[in-house]
């Protein structure tokens, strides 16, 4: 799935972002209107969805900026790697700070996510 482009912004919608994992453990993002928020939570690949995020920041695409200053609707704060990859903090501080093996890590999605190499 493709991130979406500055034109995808409407001035007078409002946004969210949506932490989706495709079927095959593909993570990316989804741009989703604040008004559609109900019919988005039926993808079964929306696994968890931000607060309201400026339009001017989600033009920017900077995932990285976006994660560090928005939180997922339950408060909650998530990280992004340098391929743009979400991962809970839960997940963060087993991959990449306590180092786990992949088998030991408690992911957030039915499969583990299909990453790049490291």
């Amino acid at each position: 799935m493709r991130p979406w482009r500055k034109e995808d912004i409407k001035d007078h919608l409002e946004y969210r972002i949506g932490l989706c994992q495709d079927k095959e453990g593909k993570r990316y993002h989804k741009l989703v209107s604040a008004q559609d928020i109900e019919a988005s939570r039926s993808n079964p690949e929306l696994f968890w969805i931000t607060r309201i995020i400026s339009n001017e920041l989600l033009k920017k695409r900077n995932f990285i900026e976006i994660c560090h200053t928005s939180t997922l609707e339950d408060g909650r704060m998530y990280e992004i790697d340098v391929h743009g990859i979400w991962f809970t903090l839960e997940e963060w501080d087993q991959f990449f700070v306590k180092r786990l093996d992949w088998e030991e890590i408690m992911w957030s999605t039915p499969i583990a996510p299909n990453l790049p190499p490291m």
